[in-house]
């Protein structure tokens, strides 16, 4: 085997989450009495940061794009994060990389509070070793920030042992600036042209190819 370590991000890549994440955005702009935005605009504003989504993507500036996370937070936590599902294989993965003894991390732009929620409701906190999001104050913290704090916990001493996988720009970028091995997976909802062009070792269509790249080097 490749790795002594795989991190994930999760949305796009552990779990397609865009019911939940589009009706929270849907809310914010609604509150803030701005014009709806299109599918394709909606579905940029998984896996970035959602002040920087917001400002980019929904075209609002710093002060509305800070309120309008305060409305999408009110949104998600009444229910919404519960609007999601794993994308097929992804629990036997985990499971088999547990079975392995390949440690396994979570590295998410989401709160760190809605992640822990998340994997407890759905009865899979068991299957990470460490599960890591942003604090609530942080309105835009760099993935690689969050990445670097799931190596610290996982205690792997060679990096390149370590393989981060993720569906954005933000997960390769992140990747190798903390030193590891990368894999962008195209059946999320980052740009297939940046994935394609990122740079990152390994490229994987869906999860068994995933499985391929960590078992069958």
């Amino acid at each position: 085997m490749n790795y002594s370590a795989v991190i994930f991000d999760f949305d796009g890549t552990v779990a397609d989450t865009g019911e939940g994440v589009f009706a929270s955005v849907e809310y914010a702009m609604q509150t803030l009495k701005k014009a709806p935005l299109t599918t394709d605009v909606l579905k940029q504003f998984i896996g970035p940061p959602l002040l920087f989504s917001f400002r980019e993507y929904a075209g609002l500036n710093d002060a509305q794009a800070e309120q309008a996370v305060e409305f999408y937070r009110q949104s998600y936590e009444s229910g919404n994060l519960f609007r999601l599902r794993f994308y097929d294989g992804i629990p036997e993965l985990l499971q088999k990389l547990r079975a392995h003894g390949i440690r396994t991390g979570l590295a998410s732009a989401k709160p760190d509070v809605f992640i822990q929620r998340i994997l407890r409701h759905y009865k899979i906190d068991e299957l990470f070793d460490c599960a890591r999001g942003i604090s609530l104050e942080d309105y835009c913290t760099d993935k690689t920030d969050v990445i670097q704090a799931v190596l610290k916990r996982l205690g792997v001493q060679n990096r390149q042992s370590v393989l981060m996988v993720g569906d954005t720009l933000f997960d390769i970028e992140g990747a190798k600036s903390v030193g590891t091995q990368s894999a962008g997976v195209l059946y999320g909802y980052g740009k297939a042209e940046e994935i394609l062009h990122s740079g990152a070792d390994h490229i994987v269509h869906d999860v068994s190819e995933l499985d391929s790249v960590i078992f069958n080097p």
